[in-house]
């Protein structure tokens, strides 16, 4: 507490998944788990107040107990929170009445690039819902999921919008928000810088995207080359558009005058056609071994083609140590080196895995050469590699494994079942 000012003190307390499932659980049988939360909350408001703060929590749990927001001292501000495009947030009616915040986020957590569409919708309709109901104020979240690869200063649009809704109530219209923030902020009369990060947003997931491929980039970004769980969370028409929105970023550069801006702006421009041309590797490997099952091409043929792509392998590998060295330097350049370590040994990783890749495409393209049978893409193990979600396939799988995906909160249960079929090819 001496290191901070703020009146306001966050305990946190969301997504306690296993509460009541361990060494409390005789008790949890006895109160309820709703109860036992409300005991541990109180204990822990009665600490905060004896400090002179007001404490504030995440109000996830009551969404599953809405009967015990009663239960709670007056003076808690809880935290209600939900980060994507919703028609109504209908988790305000529950707190109706209490002190509480609404909790939008930058949509740009396990991204390359902020799902601004998606924030944009999210902060104006979550902020509308809040102040018909009550809320006090609006929390903006930015989450570092699994490393917190995502580059600091491309998340100044959903900054500045969330203040621009928390001020005037969701009132303001995007198109005259774009007007403002362009000249304001980017001091850019033209209108192209803030029309091309509008475009790059919305391609990167879509208002209406599906939800296995709302955090698609950044997996892809650090996975396995020949991974053809690709495909699904990025269609080849979405990633050629991501291509074409990155590429339009690098000629408006120049007019950014912030250099840690333009830095982080051309450096997630660039991963992105990185990732573009490498999908395209991929797409010509699975077409060219296709063709050559089905007789389609000759010999020469084939073998030509995946030369071509144990080439674009080869080049891709090499060019990971500078992605790396790259990355980490924009990461100093704003914070400490903290976790940094969690995204290079991703791409010491990935190194090695390109080395798997291109031993597995360079048997078939000996096959090929001797005139034997090439195996298709599916045939294609990836090893004990473990690319972002397997790691939180891995680590969910085990909760549920642990107090039993039956005692799981519904929305959680969804979401350890759709990464479970995430996983699937």
């Amino acid at each position: 507490l001496p290191n901070f000012s703020s009146e306001y003190f966050n305990i946190d307390a969301d997504e306690p998944w296993d509460m009541g499932l361990g060494v409390s659980k005789a008790r949890t049988d006895k109160i309820g788990a709703g109860e036992l939360y409300i005991e541990h909350i109180r204990r822990l408001h009665e600490m905060v107040s004896k400090h002179g703060r007001t404490m504030m929590m995440w109000a996830d749990v009551f969404w599953h107990h809405p009967e015990k927001v009663a239960d709670l001292p007056d003076d808690i501000v809880l935290l209600d929170w939900w980060y994507e495009p919703k028609e109504r947030y209908d988790t305000v009616d529950t707190l109706r009445g209490r002190r509480f915040y609404v909790c939008p986020g930058t949509g740009a957590w396990l991204s390359l690039f902020p799902r601004i569409e998606r924030a944009i919708a999210n902060v104006q309709s979550f902020v509308r819902d809040g102040v018909e109901a009550g809320a006090e104020g609006m929390l903006m979240t930015d989450w570092g999921d699994y490393g917190h690869f995502t580059m600091f200063e491309n998340n100044w649009y959903p900054y500045l919008w969330a203040a621009e809704c928390a001020w005037s109530g969701a009132e303001t219209s995007v198109e005259a928000y774009d007007q403002a923030v362009s000249h304001l902020f980017f001091r850019d009369l033209s209108g192209n810088l803030i029309a091309a990060i509008r475009r790059l947003g919305s391609v990167i997931a879509p208002v209406d995207a599906e939800r296995q491929a709302i955090t698609a980039t950044g997996p892809a970004f650090w996975g396995d080359p020949l991974d053809r769980r690709v495909e699904r969370v990025l269609p080849r028409v979405q990633m050629e558009q991501i291509r074409q929105g990155a590429e339009a970023i690098f000629p408006l550069l120049d007019s950014v005058r912030d250099p840690a801006i333009r830095h982080e702006l051309g450096f997630a421009a660039f991963e992105l056609v990185v990732l573009a041309e490498r999908r395209d590797t991929f797409d010509m490997l699975k077409e060219a071994l296709a063709a050559a099952d089905d007789g389609g091409t000759d010999r020469e043929a084939t073998v030509a083609t995946l030369d071509t792509v144990i080439d674009r392998l080869e080049a891709h590998r090499r060019q990971i140590p500078a992605l790396a060295e790259e990355f980490q330097e924009r990461w100093l350049g704003h914070a400490r080196h903290s976790q940094i370590g969690v995204s290079l040994e991703r791409f010491a990783r990935q190194v090695d895995q390109y080395r798997h890749a291109i031993a597995w495409v360079q048997e078939q393209r000996d096959a090929a050469a001797r005139g034997d049978a090439v195996a298709g893409i599916g045939a294609y193990d990836r090893g004990e590699f473990l690319g972002i979600m397997d790691e939180v396939a891995v680590w969910t799988n085990r909760l549920a494994d642990l107090v039993g995906l039956e005692n799981l909160p519904p929305d959680i249960r969804s979401h350890i079942e759709s990464r479970r079929q995430l996983m699937e090819v």
